[in-house]
């Protein structure tokens, strides 16, 4: 009996493992069976391979890595990884399911449809085939023939007629591959293939661009076809806080503690809105501690690849906090960094980018109201009405040295005129003047990201009012803030719930000009814990020390070495929608 179970544990044994190697051996690719009859045009060309290498490092290597192994620097970002482009399951399939999966796109992959022409698509599919044993640049480099598409024809003068086919199986011209990427290539009747036993045309490689271009202007040109989506984000939270001020040997100690999180709080919806293929219309309203608000609302022109025109109420390109990384789900802590300038306005823009080999560059630049100086020293943006017949430029260069873009660089300016027009500090002028850094590295088997940032403002000479005794004094108008942020994420680990944690830390100075009546000099350290549910929602734990020196003049009424400690801690949720 006992010899009989035995039996019976190992014969669904050996069934449970067949069927796993059946499983294996029968996992289905995303594209149709149809698509393995689309021919690629460029196989075995050398010249398309060193462009599809090109190519490949500018749209790829982020997610798929900079030897295909599905491991570049935003795939953590995913909800899966991305294909491994030098495994066996994937070198084994057919050039034409390759086109199907860049042309249609395979969540999360976007379609390249758009972005790529048909002959850019078969120059990355044959630099792919190289990535099973290792890219090697080949030795001879034969010039690329024109590109031919084979066609179904009937009665063509035979004056175009090339040698037939020796296939059974249908040909398919890459251009009908994209029009039946767009229909989820359904199979090919039966009768295509009598078709395919006739004489196919040799056709002139300029047409392929044509097509793409005819395709997509089609595509965006349907009378009454607009797009419409509505994402956001929302930010929610419970925070505990203890402040110690401290002075002459006498200390005062507050504590609070309230949910919702008044200074981080955040429900902002956002509408978008594409009319045609140019224009793009977004805007932002925000649900905070501070009322009813808008983040944003702007209407943008798609000029070319490399640029963007924009105008309306926008976040100015100063710095990458504002606009990049303010976000609750992108911000890898609970807090903002100290001293961060507001960066909003009705504003002008231009932004792109451009490549330069392996390098990329990215340029944004603005013209907009400005700022407005106030009587005690500080600017605020003046909104929609300019306080004076000057405008406030704002620009910022970025620079990706690496092909992989795992390193960005950013200098940025602005600069104008912020007294109100008639009065004696009319001619006031303020700089502002900041750098930034951001680096993803992949240490397997984590992931290592560094931010940070450092700027300075200066605003020239002028008088302010004493508010005790109405008399005028002036200081050295310069406020200084930088921070440094580190993130560690165990990304490549097997554990599914390890994988998903990351510890941050972030160190802040922030100091404003002594003697005037906001001087401080501040010191911040936060370290927080992230729980990432997936790669657009966060659950976190922060806790953040501000230590603040008072450096306002007594004779304004300050009083200068006066210390604040600040203690905090944050248990926070955000998600991007």
């Amino acid at each position: 009996m006992k010899s009989k179970i035995q039996q019976l544990i190992l014969l669904l044994l050996v069934l449970f493992f067949c069927s796993i190697n059946v499983r294996a051996q029968t996992k289905k690719f995303p594209a149709p069976a149809s698509a393995d009859k689309i021919i690629n045009p460029l196989q075995g060309n050398d010249a398309s391979v060193i462009t599809g290498r090109k190519i490949y490092t500018q749209f790829c290597v982020a997610c798929h890595g900079n030897k295909g192994n599905g491991d570049g620097i935003a795939a953590a970002g995913l909800p899966k990884r991305p294909a491994d482009h030098t495994s066996a399951y994937l070198q084994s399939q057919k050039d034409g399911a390759l086109f199907w999966i860049i042309t249609a796109g395979n969540n999360p992959m976007p379609s390249y449809k758009t972005t790529l022409t048909t002959t850019q698509r078969w120059q990355v599919i044959n630099y792919i085939r190289t990535l099973a044993n290792g890219y090697k640049k080949p030795k001879a480099i034969v010039k690329a023939p024109p590109v031919p598409v084979v066609k179904h024809v009937v009665d063509k003068p035979k004056s175009l007629a090339v040698t037939p086919v020796e296939k059974k199986d249908t040909v398919v011209d890459s251009s009908i591959a994209v029009a039946s990427a767009e229909k989820k290539m359904e199979p090919i009747d039966d009768t295509a293939n009598a078709t395919a036993q006739q004489t196919p045309v040799a056709v002139d490689s300029s047409l392929i661009d044509r097509i793409d271009a005819l395709e997509m202007q089609t595509s965006y040109s349907k009378p009454g076809e607009d797009h419409f989506m509505a994402v956001g984000l929302a930010t929610f939270g419970f925070v505990s806080n203890k402040t110690t001020s401290s002075f002459n040997g006498s200390s005062q100690v507050s504590k609070t503690n309230s949910l919702g999180d008044a200074d981080h709080f955040e429900f902002s919806p956002m509408f978008l809105w594409r009319h045609g293929k140019k224009f793009l219309l977004e805007f932002e309203p925000s649900f905070s501690a501070d009322g009813v608000g808008v983040n944003w609302a702007a209407v943008s022109y798609f000029a070319s690849p490399g640029l963007i025109v924009r105008t309306g109420y926008l976040v100015l390109p100063f710095g990458a906090y504002n606009k990049r990384l303010a976000a609750g789900w992108i911000n890898k802590l609970a807090s903002d960094p100290e001293g961060i300038p507001n960066a909003t306005d009705f504003a002008i823009e231009a932004e792109g980018g451009f490549q330069a080999g392996d390098m990329k560059w990215s340029y944004d630049v603005a013209i907009s109201n400005g700022m407005q100086l106030q009587p005690d020293g500080t600017t605020g943006l003046i909104g929609i009405t300019d306080n004076n017949k000057n405008k406030t430029f704002t620009g910022r260069i970025g620079w990706l040295p690496f092909a992989n873009s795992s390193l960005e660089i950013g200098a940025s300016v602005m600069t104008g005129k912020v007294g109100d027009a008639g009065l004696i500090t009319e001619n006031v002028n303020a700089t502002l003047w900041a750098l930034d850094v951001n680096l993803v590295e992949n240490i397997k088997p984590f992931q290592l990201n560094i931010k940070g940032q450092y700027s300075e403002t200066k605003i020239d000479h002028a008088d302010y009012i004493n508010p005790t005794d109405s008399s005028t004094y002036t200081f050295d108008n310069r406020t200084k803030t930088g921070y440094i942020m580190a993130a560690l994420r165990p990304m490549f680990v097997e554990n599914k719930i390890i994988k998903n944690f990351e510890v941050a830390a972030r160190y802040g100075n922030y100091t404003t000009p002594a003697n005037s009546l906001w001087g401080t000099k501040d010191n911040s350290l936060s370290v927080g814990l992230n729980y990432w549910l997936n790669w657009r929602t966060v659950a976190r734990f922060s806790y953040e020390a501000i230590k603040g020196t008072n450096t306002i003049s007594e004779n304004i009424g300050g009083t200068p070495g006066a210390v604040t400690k600040s203690n905090s801690m944050y248990l926070q949720f955000a998600i991007q929608l």
